[in-house]
């Protein structure tokens, strides 16, 4: 694994850009490095935070990603900190917004509220649509569409109200807009590997975070696409026809 890269590094909290492929939080399915074993090895925290269990199994990891997406994800650097931090993403005054290209002509802007439940394991999908779920919410905005022939494609700004397992990729599921790249959630066809010719990664990166980082101060951080992603928008432009702009605006 090569050197992550830190986006902010100070005395208290840290962001990085956590590549699309690796997985957050340790777990017994999970085969490999987690990112948590990656930052014990490099000695993230000093070993004086042993004894506070949650706080160093977590390794100061705040929030979550899913291991195929990518973009920026909150560390801290001391429980209090730790805890101060969850405290924001409970009380929901974290903005997290994500770039994701999905299959479909999406509205300029909408709101999805359906509700999310994590299935049993013979079911298809491990997340889904449910009136027994927690309270979901996601909005988007439009950015740009291609179409070719019958097909088409629509690169979306998502912001996510709530913070459910798989949310923005189940939602989308559910409305029949499945994520570009998705393995699990996605359609089943090789559409996407011929269009860039080879592998194709899920396309949901995490661009945007802001957040108050104590009583008063508040931080933004913003990161482009990863080259691999800018190289799909890129082949969509030469392959496809563009056929439509930017929605109503983001909020």
């Amino acid at each position: 694994m090569t050197n992550l890269s830190f986006v902010f590094l100070g005395e208290n909290f840290a962001v990085i850009n956590k590549p699309a492929g690796l997985v957050v939080n340790r777990a017994v399915t999970v085969k490999g490095m987690a990112l948590a074993d990656y930052l014990e090895d490099r000695h993230f925290l000093p070993a004086r935070y042993r004894q506070e269990a949650v706080f160093w199994r977590r390794q100061g990891i705040v929030h979550r990603l899913d291991k195929d997406a990518s973009g920026l994800l909150l560390l801290a650097r001391n429980p209090d900190k730790f805890a101060f931090l969850q405290q924001q993403f409970c009380r929901r005054r974290v903005v997290k917004k994500y770039w994701a290209l999905v299959w479909g002509e999406l509205p300029a802007a909408g709101k999805i509220t359906f509700p999310l439940a994590k299935m049993p394991l013979q079911r298809r999908y491990p997340i889904a649509v449910s009136s027994q779920g927690k309270e979901a919410v996601t909005l988007f905005w439009r950015q740009k569409m291609w179409r070719q022939g019958r097909r088409a494609l629509t690169l979306v700004k998502v912001r996510i109200l709530t913070g459910r397992t798989h949310q923005i990729r189940a939602h989308f599921r559910y409305l029949g807009f499945p994520l570009w790249g998705d393995k699990i959630y996605g359609r089943k066809s090789r559409e996407e590997e011929k269009i860039i010719g080879g592998y194709s990664r899920l396309f949901l990166h995490a661009y945007y975070l802001k957040l108050l980082v104590d009583d008063k101060r508040k931080k933004t951080l913003k990161i482009g696409l990863p080259r691999e992603l800018q190289e799909v928008i890129l082949l969509l432009d030469q392959k496809w026809q563009h056929t439509s702009g930017g929605g109503q605006p983001e909020r």
